[in-house]
Protein backbone atom coordinates (compact mmCIF):
# COMPACT_ATOMS: atom_id res chain seq x y z
CA UNK A 1 0.00 0.00 0.00
CA UNK A 2 3.02 2.27 0.34
CA UNK A 3 3.27 2.58 -3.43
CA UNK A 4 -0.33 3.79 -3.58
CA UNK A 5 0.19 6.44 -0.89
CA UNK A 6 2.73 8.10 -3.18
CA UNK A 7 0.04 8.41 -5.84
CA UNK A 8 -3.17 9.18 -3.92
CA UNK A 9 -3.86 9.40 -0.19
CA UNK A 10 -7.68 9.25 -0.69
CA UNK A 11 -7.22 6.01 -2.65
CA UNK A 12 -5.28 4.49 0.26
CA UNK A 13 -7.97 5.57 2.73
CA UNK A 14 -10.69 4.08 0.54
CA UNK A 15 -8.78 0.82 0.12
CA UNK A 16 -8.21 0.53 3.88
CA UNK A 17 -11.93 1.04 4.55
CA UNK A 18 -12.97 -1.60 2.02
CA UNK A 19 -10.17 -4.09 2.67
CA UNK A 20 -12.17 -6.66 4.65
CA UNK A 21 -15.15 -6.52 2.28
CA UNK A 22 -12.86 -6.81 -0.75
CA UNK A 23 -11.07 -9.82 0.70
CA UNK A 24 -14.38 -11.43 1.67
CA UNK A 25 -15.92 -11.15 -1.79
CA UNK A 26 -12.71 -12.48 -3.32
CA UNK A 27 -12.62 -15.38 -0.84
CA UNK A 28 -16.22 -16.28 -1.62
CA UNK A 29 -15.32 -16.63 -5.29
CA UNK A 30 -18.25 -14.53 -6.46
CA UNK A 31 -18.78 -13.90 -10.16
CA UNK A 32 -17.48 -10.58 -11.50
CA UNK A 33 -20.73 -8.60 -11.85
CA UNK A 34 -22.11 -9.53 -8.45
CA UNK A 35 -18.75 -8.90 -6.79
CA UNK A 36 -18.60 -5.46 -8.39
CA UNK A 37 -22.12 -4.64 -7.20
CA UNK A 38 -21.42 -5.75 -3.63
CA UNK A 39 -18.25 -3.66 -3.45
CA UNK A 40 -20.12 -0.50 -4.41
CA UNK A 41 -22.42 1.71 -2.39
CA UNK A 42 -24.15 2.89 -5.58
CA UNK A 43 -27.31 0.75 -5.21
CA UNK A 44 -27.97 2.09 -1.69
CA UNK A 45 -27.13 5.67 -2.64
CA UNK A 46 -29.45 5.44 -5.64
CA UNK A 47 -32.36 4.22 -3.49
CA UNK A 48 -31.79 6.96 -0.94
CA UNK A 49 -31.53 9.66 -3.61
CA UNK A 50 -34.97 8.64 -4.88
CA UNK A 51 -36.44 8.35 -1.37
CA UNK A 52 -35.05 11.59 0.09
CA UNK A 53 -37.36 14.04 -1.75
CA UNK A 54 -40.39 11.93 -0.84
CA UNK A 55 -39.42 11.75 2.83
CA UNK A 56 -39.11 15.55 2.92
CA UNK A 57 -42.83 15.72 2.13
CA UNK A 58 -43.80 13.75 5.26
CA UNK A 59 -45.25 16.12 7.86
CA UNK A 60 -46.43 13.81 10.63
CA UNK A 61 -43.56 11.62 11.84
CA UNK A 62 -44.96 11.17 15.36
CA UNK A 63 -48.50 9.90 14.78
CA UNK A 64 -47.77 6.44 16.14
CA UNK A 65 -45.22 3.98 17.36
CA UNK A 66 -42.50 3.36 14.77
CA UNK A 67 -44.15 5.75 12.34
CA UNK A 68 -40.77 6.92 11.06
CA UNK A 69 -39.83 3.36 10.12
CA UNK A 70 -43.24 2.93 8.48
CA UNK A 71 -42.84 6.05 6.32
CA UNK A 72 -39.27 5.18 5.41
CA UNK A 73 -40.19 1.63 4.39
CA UNK A 74 -43.15 2.85 2.33
CA UNK A 75 -41.02 5.37 0.47
CA UNK A 76 -38.26 2.83 -0.21
CA UNK A 77 -40.81 0.32 -1.54
CA UNK A 78 -42.08 2.99 -3.94
CA UNK A 79 -38.49 3.92 -4.87
CA UNK A 80 -37.83 0.27 -5.72
CA UNK A 81 -40.16 0.59 -8.72
CA UNK A 82 -37.86 3.22 -10.22
CA UNK A 83 -34.59 1.39 -9.65
CA UNK A 84 -32.74 -0.64 -12.22
CA UNK A 85 -31.96 -4.31 -11.74
CA UNK A 86 -28.75 -4.97 -9.81
CA UNK A 87 -25.92 -6.13 -12.02
CA UNK A 88 -25.24 -9.78 -11.26
CA UNK A 89 -28.66 -10.41 -9.70
CA UNK A 90 -28.86 -13.81 -11.41
CA UNK A 91 -25.73 -14.82 -9.49
CA UNK A 92 -27.27 -14.23 -6.03
CA UNK A 93 -27.97 -17.99 -5.58
CA UNK A 94 -24.20 -18.53 -5.87
CA UNK A 95 -23.66 -16.01 -3.06
CA UNK A 96 -26.31 -17.68 -0.91
CA UNK A 97 -24.74 -21.09 -1.48
CA UNK A 98 -21.26 -19.80 -0.62
CA UNK A 99 -22.55 -18.18 2.58
CA UNK A 100 -24.27 -21.42 3.61
CA UNK A 101 -20.97 -23.27 3.19
CA UNK A 102 -19.12 -20.94 5.57
CA UNK A 103 -19.00 -22.06 9.16
CA UNK A 104 -17.82 -20.33 12.28
CA UNK A 105 -16.22 -23.59 13.41
CA UNK A 106 -13.77 -23.37 10.51
CA UNK A 107 -12.63 -20.04 11.90
CA UNK A 108 -13.49 -18.22 8.71
CA UNK A 109 -14.18 -14.54 9.02
CA UNK A 110 -16.64 -12.73 6.84
CA UNK A 111 -17.55 -9.07 6.76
Amino acid sequence: MNWLSNISHPAVTSLEEAELETLTTAKLGLPRFLRKTLLSTDPIESAFSIAKPELKRVKNWKSGKDQGAHWSASVLIEAEKRLRTIRGFKEIPILMNQLKNLTIEKGEQIA
